[in-house]
This record gives C-alpha cells, sequence and structure tokens, in this order.
C-alpha cells in the first residue's frame, strides 16, 4: 500500500509539473512595445518545439511594393533565430501590394525556448523594419497607469487651480526627460521638438541606460514640448506647455512607442491612452487638463455646396454650442477659458481656410477632378465681422497657442486681415510686428529700426526674445561662414557663375538643397559613397547650395557628412538661381561642363542618370 502511495505521488508531481512547463502555443494579436514603421504588423505567433511561426500582415499603397530581407530574423533573450521559410512572399524580392492594399504572409524561424516570454523581429538591415517587444506569453502585463518614474509631486497634480497666464521671458530652461521604457535597440538619442510662437525647432537629447537624459535649450516664451522616440514609430502627437526658466521634468509614457499599432489593427474600437506626457512644469496644472479636453471641440457639418452665408453660420453655431458644452463640463475653471480660446481661434482659422475645407469634402466625394469648378465660396465683409464679434485681444493666454501667431498675422494668400473686421489692439497688434522681426532675428538681420518698433509694443518681452535670438544667430552664422565657401561679391544674377568660375576645366554637380527637405536628405546619402567609389575622380567637383531657411543648427551638424563646397545664400540669390535654371523643387541638379556651360537636371534626382550624367560630362 506504501508503494502504491509513493507510486500515486510520483505520477501527481509528473503530472504538475508538465502541466506547470511551458506549452507549446498560439497567441493572437500580441502586444508589440514598439516598431519602428507601419506597414508590417505581427498579428499571430505560434511557438512550437519545432519552430517559431509568424503570421505578418501588411498594409500599404496599392501597386506599390514591399520587400523583406533575407536576413530577417527573431531575437530571443539576445540570441538569434535564424529565418528557415517564408510563404506568401519571396524573402529579398518585390511583392507588388494588391488592390485591396493588404496582404498576409507567414515566416518560418528556428524554435525559440517555450519558456520565452518576449521576441523581437527585425530585418537586420539598417534601413530594415523592426518590431521589439512582441509578448509571446499570451498574458502581458497590464500597462501601469502612469509611467513607471512619475514622482508622487507629477502624479498628484491640483487641477483646482489651473494656470493660463503665459511666462513672458526669454531663458535657458532644462528640460530633464525620462523614458522608462527605452531600449537602446530604439537609437542612441532621442528628439525634443519645441513650438513657440513663430517657429518649430529640435533638439536631440542623450539617453542613459535608465532612459533619462536633459537638454537646456533657450526658450522664447510659453513653449510646446513634444517627444520623438528615436527611431522608433509612435502615435501621438501629444505635447505639454513649458515655461521659459522653469527646469521641468517630463516623463513618457510606455504606450507612447505601442498604441499606434493597435490603432492600426483596428481604428474604430482603438482608444488611446490618456495621456502620454506628465511633466511637473508651470503648466502641470493645463497640460493634465488638456489630456481630459477630448470632446469638447467643434463639431461642424460642412458641405462642399455651402456658399459664404450657410458656411458662417454653421460655423458659428458649431462655436456656440462647443463653448456651451464647456461651460457645462466639469473642467477646472482655467481650462474652460483655454478651451474655449481654442475655439476661438479655430473658428478665424476656419474662415481663412474655407476653400480648402469644403474642396477636401469635395475630393473625398468625388475625386480630385472638378474641383476648383465646383467649390468657389466667397465671404462677404459681414460674413468676416460675425464670427469676428467679441474676440477679446486683451486675453493674453491666447499666447499659450503656439499656432495664434499665424491666425493673428495678416494672410495676403486670401487677402484677409481680422483687423479690418474688428479684432484689432492688444495682443492682435503685436503679434504682426513680432513675427517679422523674429524671422529677421532667426537671419541676424535684426536692425535699430526693428527693435524700437519691438520697444513700442504692450511687452518688453517682444524686444528681449528677439534680441536674444539675434545674438543667438549671429553666433551661429560665424560657425556658417568658417565651414562654408564664401559668395563672390556680386550681384544675385551673377553669382551661380562666379561660384562655379574658379573649377573652369573640370566637371562640376551643383546640388540644391535644404536642411527640411526629406528628399534631399535621402539624396544627399545616397550619393556620398558615389565621391570614394563609381565617382572618385579630382576633375569632378561637388558644390552644395542651400538657402537661409534651412536650420542653421541642422545645417552646421550636417555639413562635416557631405564632401564638397558649401554655399549658403540669401532668398534673393536663390531666387535668382531658381530662375534662372526653371528649378521645379529640390533637390535640383546642375551640371556644368569642362567649358562651363550650366544645364538643370530635375532627372538627376533618379541615382543612375545622374551617375550616368557626370560620367558623360567627364
Amino acid at each position: 500500500m506504501k508503494k502504491a502511495l509513493i507510486a500515486l505521488a510520483s505520477v501527481a508531481l509528473m503530472l504538475l509539473a508538465a502541466c506547470s512547463s511551458p506549452q507549446p502555443r498560439t497567441i493572437e494579436n500580441p502586444s508589440i512595445a514598439a516598431t519602428n514603421g507601419n506597414t508590417i504588423d505581427v498579428t499571430k505567433v505560434e511557438l512550437n518545439d519545432s519552430a517559431t511561426v509568424l503570421t505578418i500582415h501588411a498594409q500599404f499603397r496599392p501597386g506599390w511594393w514591399i520587400q523583406l530581407a533575407p536576413e530577417s530574423h527573431i531575437v530571443a533573450d539576445g540570441k538569434d533565430y535564424a529565418i528557415v521559410n517564408a510563404e506568401g512572399i519571396e524573402l529579398g524580392q518585390q511583392f507588388t501590394m494588391p488592390e485591396s492594399g493588404e496582404a498576409d504572409f507567414t515566416l518560418t524561424f528556428a524554435p525559440v525556448p517555450l519558456d520565452t516570454k518576449s521576441i523581437d523581429f527585425t530585418e537586420g538591415t539598417p534601413e530594415g523594419w523592426t518590431l521589439y517587444g512582441i509578448d509571446v506569453t499570451g498574458n502581458p502585463a497590464a500597462a501601469p497607469l502612469y509611467p513607471a518614474a512619475l514622482p508622487k509631486e507629477a502624479r498628484d497634480i491640483d487641477l483646482t487651480n489651473v494656470d493660463i497666464e503665459p511666462v513672458l521671458e526669454v531663458a535657458p530652461t532644462e528640460l530633464r526627460i525620462h523614458v522608462p521604457a527605452w531600449r537602446p535597440e530604439y537609437g542612441k538619442t532621442a528628439t525634443v521638438y519645441l513650438q513657440n510662437m513663430n517657429e518649430s525647432s529640435k533638439v536631440d537629447v542623450e539617453l542613459d541606460a535608465n532612459g533619462e537624459g536633459t537638454v537646456t535649450p533657450i526658450l522664447y516664451g510659453p513653449t510646446s514640448v513634444s517627444f520623438s522616440g528615436g527611431d522608433i514609430k509612435s502615435l501621438s502627437s501629444e505635447n505639454v506647455l513649458v515655461a521659459p526658466g522653469v527646469a521641468t521634468d517630463i516623463y513618457v509614457a510606455p504606450e507612447f512607442f505601442s498604441d499606434f499599432i493597435l490603432n492600426q489593427r483596428d481604428p474604430e474600437n482603438f482608444k488611446p491612452t490618456t495621456s502620454y506626457l506628465y511633466d511637473n512644469g508651470h503648466y502641470a496644472a493645463l497640460n493634465r487638463a488638456k489630456s481630459n479636453m477630448e470632446g469638447y471641440g467643434m463639431d461642424i457639418n460642412f458641405d462642399w455646396h455651402m456658399n459664404g452665408d450657410q458656411f458662417t453660420a454653421a460655423l458659428i453655431e458649431a462655436r456656440d454650442n462647443a463653448k456651451a458644452k464647456i461651460a457645462a463640463s466639469n473642467l477646472p475653471e482655467g481650462a474652460k477659458q483655454y478651451a474655449c480660446e481654442i475655439i476661438d481661434v479655430e473658428a478665424l482659422d476656419n474662415m481663412e481656410n474655407a476653400w480648402g475645407i469644403l474642396a477636401n469634402k469635395y475630393y473625398r466625394e468625388k475625386g480630385e477632378d472638378g474641383i476648383r469648378d465646383s467649390v468657389k465660396i466667397e465671404f462677404s465683409p459681414e460674413n468676416y465681422a460675425s464670427v469676428a464679434k467679441g474676440f477679446d485681444t486683451t486675453k493674453k493666454s491666447y499666447l499659450l497657442q503656439p499656432w495664434v501667431i499665424s491666425t493673428f498675422t495678416p494672410n495676403p494668400r486670401v487677402g484677409l486681415n481680422w483687423a479690418d473686421y474688428g479684432i484689432t489692439g492688444g495682443i492682435f497688434s503685436d503679434i504682426p510686428t513680432y513675427s517679422k522681426a523674429y524671422g529677421r532675428a532667426k537671419a541676424a538681420k535684426l536692425d535699430a529700426a526693428d527693435i524700437a518698433r519691438l520697444e513700442n509694443l504692450s511687452d518688453p518681452f517682444y524686444a528681449k526674445a528677439a534680441k536674444t535670438l539675434n545674438d543667438e544667430s549671429t553666433k551661429l552664422y560665424e560657425v556658417v561662414k568658417q565651414k562654408t565657401t564664401a559668395n563672390p561679391d556680386v550681384p544675385a544674377d551673377q553669382l551661380f557663375d562666379a561660384i562655379v568660375a574658379p573649377h573652369k576645366g573640370k566637371v562640376v554637380l551643383v546640388d540644391l538643397w535644404n536642411t527640411w527637405c526629406g528628399p534631399c536628405r535621402n539624396a544627399l546619402k545616397a550619393n556620398e559613397p558615389l565621391k570614394t567609389g563609381e565617382l572618385a575622380d579630382d576633375d569632378i567637383v561637388w558644390i552644395y547650395i542651400a538657402d537661409e531657411s534651412s536650420d542653421v543648427n541642422d545645417y552646421i551638424a550636417m555639413l562635416p557628412n557631405i564632401k564638397g563646397e558649401h554655399h549658403m545664400v540669401s532668398p534673393e540669390q536663390i531666387a535668382a538661381i531658381r530662375s534662372r535654371f526653371n528649378v521645379d523643387g529640390i533637390p535640383f541638379y546642375i551640371l556644368v561642363d569642362r567649358n562651363g556651360k550650366a544645364v538643370g537636371h530635375p532627372d538627376f534626382r533618379n541615382h543612375s542618370k545622374l551617375v550616368e550624367g557626370i560620367k558623360g560630362a567627364l
């Protein structure tokens, strides 16, 4: 009997061990921590003793092609598992997307251990797709309500006192970034985007192993701060408002990196995380209240058939309904005023962009043909005046909206100046003067007349901001002078010939580009190896011309990686070059032969034609 009991106990232990040991399993729609693109998704993972199988769902433009590299593999606990087979797609070959724009295929890999909790999928190439943190337990841990690094003082914000008074100062401001879910594989740096009343700029932040880093930019008045996670694709355009001179910790929720994949799987039912960014700064209460403002915008039923009276009536009704809903809400009082002021500015913007709004409605219904003949909305002075009525320009809190400056600045494109319809004085009168001076200061061209006008405005901030920016820009342009070739002192229409003249007898490729141009950046990267490879020839001169619309910080940072002769030119100078060569966009290439004859080559945007053209001129 005793032996029988021992035998039974042994069997029970064996069964218990078998039940508790990891088993083969299938995980549908696994959670994913982050990804660097939105073209492919892993919708199913199958784990067993002989293989790990991923079902890939691709979404892309119909008729366009995608490709998966033969180097594709998965990573589990630091070990690589090679691909064994692909069904539905041939690795290394172009796969043309069907009319639906969607396709599914399966990839089979060597088996990962059954106790694996998470895997990464990667193409294994520098530009390839990577999906990080694919859960293979089937029971991913629930996301915390707040980021793990969020301290109590940033978590427990007093929302009864929402401050909406703009801090109109200019000061270096320490921004301490905390990303608790950061992984080194996401990239060496993240990017902090800054939006003040006049411009967008960015600064890279180096994050340590704990996902923490600090930047100290000069802030010009209230500034909207958003975040980009290195090489990782993110869904949110969420931002937090920060005050100049107030050191601020900004915390990034882990869902920032992963929610977009859930949105792509089921956009109709997707419910995003309430807030991706948290802070403990001057506007922390307002930033937290902003996350509760969804649903308080204008609900406008525009139709492309509308005339000016109908559009205006619909807009005013939607504006008034939205503000009434806000007034009846349980938002804090400061947040209510802020939300209503957003509605005010949006109403003006809708009037300014009415044709485009209705044209978009037409396009969605009927396509592109006939838009200009069918959408012919015009407004009377009474229409504009009725929307402008009651706008209070004494409220400086409008300056908390970084985009307000474009609304308050006269728009020559549509011939609209709200001052003609009753919006005058206060910040409305200040902003156009400040905006113009800011642009001149950005180019280090602020003069005494500009400063005198700024000093007559309602707040000393405007003059201080422009003068500080001009000083900073002057320093940067001194660096540019040291790193570029001086432009010949000739009239604008003679500048191009003067730049290329010293190289007569050689073949010169002139590249017109700017830092903000994505295709230019891609082309620069593709063309650079030619100088030490296929086109390594002392008889080829590479000249790069950018203009003052380029971000000076980016320009300085990029120059060391672009070998050649560099020129930065003024708006008047680049206009003369564009006119002469009928430049239709950038990048744009001009080939100068050994005799000095210059010909524009938009066709050189095709990499192979650029190579052929230069070789042919040698």
